[in-house]
This record gives structure tokens, sequence and C-alpha cells, in this order.
């Protein structure tokens, strides 16, 4: 088999990530600093370290204002749900997926909460004319998505962002497209959410919020809880505990700190550019394709690793299960969960093809790769 939908989940996952589990659950598995025994604060210790850990891969000096959650949805539920008040409008990027439109549009409906989409183009530019102009004294929050999950360019919002600062406009940053692959000063943000099964390379069930000021955010969800007396009937509101209400996913933040602590050994620097180098190696090669369609850029400095297509009078489908059933190469078809994208390329209704490498790549599966698509063409 080999795996090119590293987009949708990093497959397989390092030796670590799957000992560091092991170890929890035939060990210590228990609930973390829920009692005063040796087992149950090794697992809190073990949700601290990766809490730790994970502070340092963003970049973000207040450790405790991240709290787990189960995937960047949540965190996006969170924000949205949480922060947004009746007839606030809101400002949400072009490259935005589903995780945030659909929230946003049931507060459309349900508080009269407005938004406008403001487009991002395929090199990734904002309009920043229509910013600006859409930028009224209504608007509360930018939703900023760091890089199309669709075809894989990075948006730059330095300048938006700069105009929302000055506005006093919160920012809410999903980084989960572009973790590890964008420099961006996540402390100067108010909220950052992000997923542990992508190129964090960690299990699924587990990932981020980032929440600059706990004081912005109502809690989500209520329940047992560090931080408050038991007695007390109000979920406390001191960070990560306003954020993480009853037991956490232990075993999965176990599997996280086993994907941080291999990430630490081998840089996000050198996976990030092996991934890139396969990437920019099947460009090169399909491109001069006299059916195919690509779509992004092919500037790798603006790109993470994800590449986009159609051929000429083949539906996405069609070609990704010709992969896989002639060559046991997996790819992923459709509109992956981001319709704002597709309608902005015209690929509606049937979406693209999208190859999304890894650095568990070899350069013998991207030749394969490269080789079938010529032969489907």
């Amino acid at each position: 088999m080999h795996y090119f939908d590293h987009a949708s989940t990093s497959f397989p996952k390092p030796q670590e990530v799957i000992e560091r589990m092991q170890s929890y659950l035939t060990q210590f598995g228990v609930s973390p600093g829920r009692g005063s025994y040796q087992l149950s604060q090794r697992a809190e210790e073990l949700v601290e370290e990766a809490r730790g850990k994970l502070a340092k891969v963003l970049k973000i000096k207040e450790v405790n204002h991240i709290a787990f959650t189960m995937n960047a949805t949540h965190g996006l539920n969170i924000v949205i749900k949480g922060y947004l008040q009746p007839k606030d409008h809101v400002l949400i990027c072009g490259y935005s997926h589903n995780a945030a439109l659909r929230p946003l549009d049931r507060l459309k409906r349900e508080r009269g909460v407005t938004y406008d989409v403001i487009p991002v183009d395929q090199k990734g530019q904002i309009d920043l004319a229509l910013f600006r102009q859409k930028l009224t004294s209504t608007t509360r929050l930018f939703i900023a998505t760091g890089a199309s999950n669709v075809i894989g360019v990075k948006a730059d919002f330095k300048e938006a962002f700069g105009l929302c600062r000055s506005a006093g406009v919160k920012i809410l940053f999903d980084s989960t497209p572009s973790l590890g692959y964008q420099d961006v000063d996540m402390e100067s943000i108010d909220f950052v959410v992000g997923t542990g099964h992508k190129s964090l390379l960690g299990p699924s069930g587990v990932g981020f919020l980032y929440v600059k000021n706990a004081s912005d955010l109502p809690p989500y969800i209520e329940g047992g809880s560090h931080g408050n007396h038991a007695m007390s009937l109000e979920h406390p509101e001191k960070m990560p505990y306003k954020f993480e209400a009853g037991t956490i996913n232990t075993v999965g933040i176990a599997g996280l700190l086993g994907a941080l602590d291999y990430i630490h050994e081998k840089t996000f620097a050198r996976l990030a550019e092996r991934a890139l180098a396969f990437t920019e190696m099947i460009w090169k090669e399909i491109s001069c394709l006299d059916t195919i369609v690509l779509y992004g850029t092919d500037e790798i400095a603006r790109k993470v690793p994800i590449i986009s297509f159609n051929l000429k009078r083949i539906i996405p489908s069609q070609i990704a299960a010709e992969l896989d059933k002639k060559y046991n190469i997996c790819v992923r078809s459709g509109l992956h969960c981001a319709p704002l994208i597709h309608k902005f390329l015209g690929t509606l209704p049937t979406g693209c093809v999208r190859i999304s490498t890894g650095h568990q790549n070899s350069e013998e599966e991207v030749a394969l790769l490269i080789e079938a698509i010529k032969k489907i063409h």
C-alpha cells in the first residue's frame, strides 16, 4: 500500500506514538490527577509533559493557556459558539473548512450573526481591499485558516491581522493544514486551534485550543475538573481546566507526546523539507500532461505538501478508484469539506483529486505515483 493522504491523517505513525500509548495503558492507565496515589500522579505528569512540549512546538510561552480538545473541529466550535453574540459580524477567509463554516452558519440562523467571506487566491494572497471594506464597527472576529487543505497554499495574513488588531477584532487561527510549514506568531493571536493526527503525527481524537485571554470565552462543557473545589457548582475559570471538563483523552495525549518526542528528534524542518521535496517532484512531473489541470502554485515556498488536480474527461472519484485498484495507491478525491475554495476554483460539484505527501513516503513510491497518473492520463 502506498499512502498519499497525509493531509487527512498521517500514516504510519512513529513507533514512539505506539510505545507511549502502550506504556500508559499497561503501566498507569488511570485518570490523571483525580487521585492522590502514584499512578494518578504519573498520568497527570504525562499530560503536563505533553502540554509543555506542544507549547514549545507552537512557540507559546503560556503553557497553561493550551487546552487539549478532541480535535480542531472541537476547538473551532468552542470559540465560534462561545465568543460570538447576537448580531455580531464575522470575517472568514476563503480557505476555511466546514469545521468553521457550519457552526458559523448555525449562529447566522440562531443568533442573527452575519459573516462575509474574504477570498484568498491560488498564491495565498488575501483580497485586502475587500477586507477593509467589510471590516465594520460590528465585526468581532476574523476566522483565518493557515493554508488551504485543497490546493496546499499558505495564506499571507500579515496585513489582515494588523488591520484586525487596530480595529480591536479578535483573530481565530486554524493551524490544522499549515502547522510545521508556516511561521506564525501564535502568541499575538487570540485563539489558535489544531489537531494532533496530521502534521503532528499523533493519534486521532486529540487536538488543542490556545486561548490568549481565558475571560474571552465561557466553558463549552461543564463538569468534573481540576481548578475548583468539588463542592462548587461553578466550573473553573482557570486555564486549561476551563475547557477540559470530564476525563480527558489521556491515551491520545500519551500518543501525541510520543509524536512530539519524534518531532523533537527529527525536527519539523527536516520532516517538512522531505515532504515538500516529494511534492515538488510530483508537480514537475505531472504538470507537463496535456489533459491535467493543477490548482494552486508551483512556488514550493508558498506550499504545504498538497497537490490537487483534475484530468479532463475523467471524474476525480474514478481517478482515485483506479489508483487504488490498479496500483494500491491511496489519494483523496471529492470536495475535502471545503466548499468555499471549490466554488472559487470552479470545481463543483465533483471536486478534485488530492495528493498529500509525508516524510514517511519514499522516492520509489513517488515514482510509482507519477507513472500511474501518466498511464491514467
